[in-house]
């Protein structure tokens, strides 16, 4: 993967700390802590289009496909409830209480969506309803981190005391748990193919396999800091933590270990002066937001064309 241009392009306007990234419509939403769903494209500039406006902190957003081919926004708040967004404005969004204490992870799986949060709970959504098809209680502590696991099929889910619960998507059964995967609360995973990787508040990425009995592959003392957000493509693994980094890991050709390839600071690149919360990436780069109520627009092409 070529290098991040640096200084990024800085995308202001949220009045809070920003919290949640998905690409969408040739760009990005973010999601804030004063409730705004927000979505920026190049062309626009540095403005970007308030979506929707919701009562909460906006902690997961997603990008959900329906069979018609057209898409609808779903958003988790940090009090719980979940939001089905209509992104052309025509509908007002629609509100469904079932989690407690925040929900945090959102994934689609063919034609459900799967979402954790507070209280230990998973449940599973009709993506073409909109409805919830079921949940369980997974556990008795706050689920974080959620990703699916293309090669065995199963939900990879973070706990707030740093077990990893590989998850039936279809029965919502635990299959296997990597117990104390993690020091402390896992909030990032990310799936790799022959592997996954995730991280957390004990600053480190652990490489696990996806073939059973999912063994770890590797440990990298990644960050200062809590790990917040993790983003992958070909052979370059993307973090973001607590101590205001963004950086770029490589894999060595037939070494599990993670290379580390460039850290992007603000003093140096223009990066963040506060915590890194969430990172995404687009077709010409990547994307993070922060505490600095900022999203920086890092690309892979020299700076974007203004409009």
């Amino acid at each position: 993967m070529p290098a991040l241009h640096t200084p990024p392009t800085v995308l202001t306007g949220h009045e809070a700390a920003v919290y949640a990234l998905a690409p969408w419509a040739d760009g990005v939403l973010s999601g804030g802590g004063e409730g705004w769903i927000v979505h920026w494209t190049p062309a626009a500039n540095t403005t970007g289009r308030v979506v929707a406006q919701l009562e909460q902190p906006v902690v997961a957003l997603t990008v959900v496909q329906l069979l018609s081919l057209s898409a609808k926004l779903v958003a988790g708040t940090l009090s719980g409830d979940l939001f089905w967004i209509d992104p052309t404005g025509k509908e007002p969004p629609r509100r469904w209480k079932l989690h407690e204490d925040g929900l945090f992870g959102l994934v689609q799986v063919d034609q459900q969506l799967l979402a954790v949060g507070g209280k230990g709970r998973l449940s599973s959504w009709s993506v073409g309803s909109g409805e919830m098809t079921r949940f369980v209680q997974l556990d008795t502590v706050r689920l974080r981190g959620l990703t699916f696991l293309a090669k065995p099929g199963l939900l990879a889910v973070g706990t707030a005391n740093g077990d990893i619960h590989l998850v039936d998507p279809a029965s919502l059964r635990i299959v296997h748990t990597l117990a104390l995967a993690h020091e402390r609360t896992v909030f990032a995973l990310v799936d790799a193919g022959e592997r996954f990787y995730s991280a957390g508040r004990d600053g480190a990425i652990r490489t696990w396999s996806t073939r059973a009995p999912f063994t770890q592959l590797a440990y990298t003392a990644a960050h200062a800091a809590t790990v917040n957000g993790l983003a992958l493509r070909q052979n370059t693994l993307y973090s973001v933590g607590r101590d205001r980094e963004v950086r770029a890991w490589g894999a060595r050709e037939g070494d599990d270990r993670l290379a580390l390839r460039k850290v992007y600071t603000a003093a140096r690149d223009g990066g963040h002066a506060l915590s890194v919360n969430a990172c995404c990436l687009l077709s010409d780069g990547l994307v993070t937001a922060g505490d600095d109520r900022t999203l920086r627009w890092w690309s892979q092409k020299g700076q974007h064309e203004r409009a």
